[in-house]
């Protein structure tokens, strides 16, 4: 049988495609048996419907043909299903379709359409997957905005369940953007979701203590996986080397040189399309906190405190997709949180002792 652009297929081609489709799903089976044991009550299933399968007719018919194929694309799915339930382990090492960056964009904390991440691709001196005490990480695709590198990732582990991690797994790790390897642990958040009881797929962030000019490598060393809210800790070792380009479109540095008194002042502003990030320098002991309302009067969401791994303090904040023109930064050097809770300009300029603004566009 060969089917061209304009063959019609009759009732006996499409038992004869069914019987082609049935031969190669054997051998698809037999893969599977050699590999991982399909279980007895699996076996029964399929035996059973191949056997009440109806025969195939003398006649052209055309409205049985599509039924006919119908019924051969449930067997297939139904074995599919049924192998999948019962071996949980082979749904795990399934790939993931679409990129994991697709999937998880905008449920993670600085949400976005990760567009222009590349996929990494495997040489030599990279790392790209490791394994340690049975949990196996998976780098996929790569960004760099200008300041953070996003990395993501997949977290496999058959003897683990991840249903009940919710929206992320913490890990702790060392990275560096050179060539020799920080000391310093660092709190990482795999922020995505789970996809199998056994796979969490997410998204890494990795903070430079400056603004990134250049392409270069991300060396990252996990040292602790963190699970169900870090009751359960996992020490192993994964390493991974990860080349980034940057990528300026959509980011851009903005300088404020603003001093606010002789221990505080505001150096510049970096703003991307997924985060904005004000660049202060903090002497004497004065620790400041910074409140941050776009052109409209909303309040920016402020999520962390950079690491200061140079002579900046870093306040990062999650743009979440948000048209931005105008920043109103509102100060204070208080020790209570009063100025980040604050709601409205009007109440962040009262709990405020200094101001800034700075225009985006």
């Amino acid at each position: 049988m060969r089917l061209g652009k304009k063959h019609h297929l009759t009732a006996t081609d499409a038992y004869e495609l069914e019987g082609f489709s049935m031969d190669r799903f054997t051998k698809w089976l037999g893969n599977i048996r050699r590999t991982d044991e399909v279980p007895d009550a699996v076996k029964q299933t399929i035996c059973d419907t191949l056997q009440n399968l109806p025969d195939a007719p003398e006649r052209k018919i055309e409205n049985r043909t599509w039924k006919h194929l119908a019924v051969a694309a449930c067997v297939v799915i139904l074995i599919c299903g049924s192998v999948l339930a019962v071996n949980p382990s082979l749904a795990a090492n399934l790939p993931i379709l679409g990129t994991i960056f697709q999937k998880v964009e905008k449920g993670v904390i600085y949400s976005g359409e990760y567009k222009d991440a590349k996929k990494i691709t495997q040489e030599k001196e990279n790392h790209l997957s490791a394994q340690s005490q049975g949990i196996k990480l998976t780098a996929s695709e790569v960004y760099c905005d200008g300041f953070s590198v996003y990395v993501t990732m997949k977290m496999q582990a058959e003897q683990m369940d991840f249903s009940k991690e919710g929206n992320g797994i913490c890990v702790k790790a060392q990275y560096s953007f050179g060539k020799q390897m920080s000391k310093e642990d660092s709190d990482i958040l795999m922020d995505g979701k789970c996809v199998d009881k056994h796979a969490f797929i997410g998204m890494m962030k990795f903070d430079k203590e400056d603004v990134i000019k250049k392409d270069g490598t991300l060396r990252i060393r996990i040292l602790t996986v963190y699970l169900q809210d870090k009751e359960q800790s996992i020490c192993g070792s994964w390493n991974f080397e990860i080349p980034y380009t940057v990528y300026k479109k959509g980011s851009r540095e903005i300088a404020v040189n603003k001093k606010l008194n002789s221990h505080l002042a505001v150096k510049s502003v970096f703003v991307s399309p997924y985060q904005i990030v004000v660049f202060t320098k903090e002497s004497g002991g004065v620790h400041s906190q910074i409140a941050l309302f776009d052109q409209n009067g909303e309040k920016i969401s402020f999520e962390e405190v950079g690491e200061k791994k140079g002579p900046w303090e870093q306040k990062i904040y999650a743009r979440r997709g948000r048209v931005i023109t105008k920043l109103y930064g509102y100060v204070t050097t208080a020790d209570n949180l009063k100025l980040y809770r604050a709601k409205t300009r009007k109440e962040a300029k009262k709990l405020s002792k200094y101001q800034f603004c700075v225009d985006i566009l």
